[in-house]
């Protein structure tokens, strides 16, 4: 996870790491990577939607 920081991956729950690069968008609780729903933990929800709201933003500019 250290050596990933910084290139856009985020933590989605303790067993994945999502990269921000694939998600299309967020349903029902769920990051939708690739038409996959992903299941974000209440413990990392805000701080996965922080990082992808800050990825998007990025990418647009």
């Amino acid at each position: 996870e250290e050596k990933l920081q910084g290139l856009n991956f985020c933590r989605g729950n303790k067993g994945y790491l999502i990269n921000l690069q694939h998600v299309d968008g967020i349903q029902d609780g769920c990051a939708v990577v690739k038409g996959e729903p992903l299941l974000l933990s209440r413990s990392r929800k805000k701080e996965f939607m922080e990082a992808l709201t800050n990825y998007w933003g990025e990418v647009v500019k």
